[in-house]
């Protein structure tokens, strides 16, 4: 739909909060941003989480066209991944 490129998303978890989730996970990010732990997280943050929620459009089609074409973009520049992705073929 134009929101965000294929290398934009990867880009957004490799340099962002991947590398974050590679030690701790996203319930224990949550309980760390919080000065009283995950519950007050959620008395600070879960209203606008709620309209966030809420504000979703319909749920991806992961098997028509718009699917395909995140695939052809992935598959077609496999000098942009990362090198642990690729494989030998000699």
């Amino acid at each position: 739909d134009g929101v965000i490129s294929v290398k934009d998303i990867d880009l957004v978890m490799s340099e962002g909060l991947g590398m974050r989730y590679a030690f701790i996970g996203p319930m224990e990010t949550m309980h760390l941003n919080a000065p009283e732990g995950l519950e007050d997280y959620m008395r600070r943050y879960g209203e606008g989480i709620t309209r966030v929620l809420n504000s979703f459009g319909p749920v991806p089609d992961f098997f028509g066209e718009p699917a395909k074409g995140v695939i052809k973009v992935n598959l077609s520049k496999p000098s942009q991944m990362p090198a642990v992705w690729k494989v030998k073929t000699h």
